[in-house]
């Protein structure tokens, strides 16, 4: 006696049904992965200035010198500082770190370059009163009073964002903020 083979599978109407059925639910949650992405970049590069800080701040005390942070000049070919008025207090487009020997608040060819980060991608970073560059004593301290980055997505002005804050004593804290 001959007996069928069961077969096992799904019908084609299964198969769309679930394919259908997947299709609604990733309309509602791709949106969500976008946000995540989003916030994901923006406490990225809170993290990445927030470390510069701190490392600025570590080489000026070990050093027992003075350490500066500037923004990164773009339009140089070499690891150059921005100069105040151009920069704007933009630092999306990167930084350095370096020991100022001269006292004139830009990275001379002579002076040694700690460390070049490079710009950042997707997020408007703006520091208050469009300060280009954070100076670091060997006691740890901010030559400069309070300073304050805002980190927004660019062209989301309605997003949520983050504030990093350096005291004058050269403690620093991320902030979260409702609005950009």
């Amino acid at each position: 006696m001959r007996t069928t083979p069961n077969i096992t599978g799904f019908s084609l109407i299964e198969l769309l049904l679930t394919l259908t059925i997947i299709s609604i639910i990733s309309v509602f949650a791709l949106p969500n992965f976008g946000n995540l992405t989003d916030i994901r970049r923006l406490k990225s590069a809170v993290r990445d200035l927030q470390t510069s800080i701190n490392l600025t701040r570590s080489l000026a005390i070990r050093q027992g010198t003075t350490i500066t942070l500037c923004i990164k000049n773009r339009l140089s070919t070499s690891p150059q500082c921005s100069p105040s008025g151009q920069a704007q207090g933009n630092w999306a487009s990167g930084w350095l770190i370096f020991r100022d020997l001269n006292n004139n608040r830009q990275r001379d060819k002579n002076e040694p370059l700690l460390s070049n980060n490079t710009a950042v991608k997707f997020i408007g970073i703006q520091s208050n009163s469009q300060k280009s560059l954070v100076q670091i004593t060997a006691l740890g301290a901010s030559i400069l009073s309070n300073q304050t980055w805002e980190f927004c997505l660019n062209g989301k002005r309605e997003s949520r964002g983050f504030q990093l804050i350096l005291s004058s004593p050269g403690q620093i804290r991320p902030v979260k903020i409702n609005s950009c």
